[in-house]
C-alpha cells in the first residue's frame, strides 16, 4: 500500500506518505491561514522525500472537518484534483477521529474509559467528540459551549486531547470534572490520518459523486462588503 494523506482543516498543514509499512515521508507546519498556498509544494516535497511519483499512489486520504471553512475546502479541492488526475481512490476522515487516533497512541499505557477530543473553533465554543478505549465513537461530532461540554461528559476515567483542551480544562475544573490532558500539539496530523486510512480504523466519511463530503458544524464566517457611496439602505 502506497498512500498519501493531506490535512489542511485546522491550524496546521501537513502531508504524509505511507509506504512499505510505515510513514516514509512527512511534512507538518503550524499555520492559521495560507494552507492552499503551501499545500501542493508540501505534497511534491513529501513525494520526493519518499522517492514516489503521483502514479505510484494506491490511495489518497484527506481530513474533511470540522475545522476552518477555507482550510477544509483547500484540502478537499487538492485531494479531489489528485484523485481525478491519477484515478486514485480517495477516502475522507474527520479531524476529530484523526486527533483521537493520536491521543490513543499517547495514552496506550494509561487506562481510561473515554477520550475527550476538543478542538478550537475560533469562537467561544469547541468542536468535540468522545471516543472509547477502542476508538469507537461515543457520540457524534458537535460544536458545544464549555458548559454544555461539562454537562455532557461521559462517566468514568477521562483523558483529554486537542488544541482546545487548555481552554476547556478551566471550565471543566470549575464544574468539578477534572481530566488528565495528554501532551502534544493537539492538532490533526496527516501522519495519523495515513495510519487510520491504512488500518481502516472507523468508516470513511460518506461522500457524493466527486468524493468525500466536507463536515461543517458552523456556517462560514463571511463579512458583507461595505455599501458603495450613495446606495440606499
Amino acid at each position: 500500500m502506497i498512500l498519501l494523506a493531506l490535512d489542511t482543516a485546522s491550524a496546521a498543514c501537513s502531508v504524509a506518505l505511507w509506504r512499505d509499512g510505515d510513514i516514509r515521508a512527512h511534512r507538518f507546519e503550524a499555520m492559521r491561514r495560507g494552507h492552499a498556498e503551501v499545500l501542493l509544494s508540501m505534497v511534491v516535497a513529501t513525494l520526493a522525500d519518499g522517492d514516489t511519483g503521483f502514479d505510484d499512489l494506491d490511495q489518497l486520504a484527506v481530513t474533511v472537518g470540522p475545522g476552518s471553512f477555507t482550510g477544509i475546502r483547500a484540502g478537499l479541492a487538492a485531494a479531489r484534483g489528485l484523485a481525478l488526475a491519477n484515478a486514485t481512490p480517495l477516502a475522507g476522515f474527520t479531524t476529530l477521529e484523526t486527533v483521537a487516533f493520536a491521543a490513543a497512541r499517547a495514552a496506550a499505557d494509561t487506562p481510561y474509559d473515554a477520550l475527550i477530543i476538543a478542538l478550537e473553533t475560533g469562537r467561544s465554543d469547541f468542536y468535540v467528540q468522545w471516543f472509547g478505549p477502542d476508538l469507537e465513537p461515543l457520540c457524534q461530532p458537535a460544536s458545544l459551549a464549555p458548559e454544555a461540554v461539562a454537562a455532557a461528559l461521559p462517566p468514568g476515567r477521562l483523558r483529554g486531547y486537542g488544541d482546545g483542551m487548555a481552554r476547556l480544562e478551566m471550565h471543566l475544573n470549575d464544574a468539578a470534572r477534572p481530566l488528565e490532558t495528554l501532551s502534544g500539539t493537539g492538532l490533526p496530523d496527516a501522519a495519523d490520518l495515513a495510519r487510520i486510512a491504512v488500518a481502516g480504523t472507523g468508516p470513511p466519511t460518506p461522500g457524493h459523486g466527486d468524493g468525500p463530503a466536507p463536515l461543517y458544524l458552523h456556517p462560514p464566517q463571511v463579512t458583507a462588503p461595505a455599501k458603495p457611496w450613495g446606495m440606499n439602505s
